[in-house]
């Protein structure tokens, strides 16, 4: 049985039991989960390793992925509020090289709502597991810059899990010379004490 560390306020025993069933049933190795009821914590609870040897606590910090929509879209939406961005524009007229191969028309309201069609790049199975790949934003962009929408920007709807935050990441450092997570950091997480990073 997993050592479970944190509480559960009367009648919520079973999220604890939710939570536990993915260490003894999936074989989760670490994790943690915070459920907030009417501004009341009625489940705060950890268990598991953040790695050999060491437990999962509280203060463990975890590796989102989708997740980071919401912060990204946030940002942006942040810059269009203190009037630094128009989500209404074109990405070509920040990044002429984003136009190419029939996206010239994508604005950032397109990626924004998962309508532009640019959901992948040419090679993009390969490079998203390069480690060196994710800290070279300079390819990132030229590859973001090959890739061909899927279909017409406007048209059709569909997830951009690959390509929403290097997208709208690099639309931020083209409109303000920083990086997502800079801005993110300094518009969002740092006035709200928030723990959150993009790019750590």
């Amino acid at each position: 049985m997993t050592a479970l560390r944190g509480t559960v306020a009367p009648g919520f025993a079973p999220v604890r039991d939710a939570f536990l069933e993915n260490f003894d049933v999936r074989g989760e190795l670490g994790a943690a989960v915070c459920v907030v009821v009417d501004g009341q914590v009625v489940a705060d609870l950890c268990a598991g390793e953040a790695r050999p040897g060491v437990p999962w606590d509280a203060d463990t910090l975890a590796v989102v992925f989708s997740t980071t929509k919401g912060p990204t879209a946030l940002t942006l939406q942040a810059l269009a509020d203190r009037g630094e961005l128009d989500v209404g524009r074109r990405i070509a007229e920040l990044w002429p090289g984003f136009g190419a191969e029939g996206k010239d028309a994508i604005t950032i309201r397109h990626v924004l709502t998962h309508t532009s069609g640019a959901i992948d790049f040419p090679g993009y199975q390969v490079a998203v597991h390069d480690e060196d790949w994710w800290l070279d934003l300079d390819r990132i962009a030229a590859d973001l810059e090959r890739s061909e929408p899927a279909w017409e920007p406007g048209t059709a709807h569909g997830y951009h899990g690959v390509t929403f935050g290097l997208i709208l990441g690099e639309v931020v450092r083209r409109a303000t010379g920083s990086t997502l997570g800079t801005v993110f950091r300094d518009l969002i997480a740092g006035p709200l004490g928030a723990e959150i990073w993009i790019g750590l």
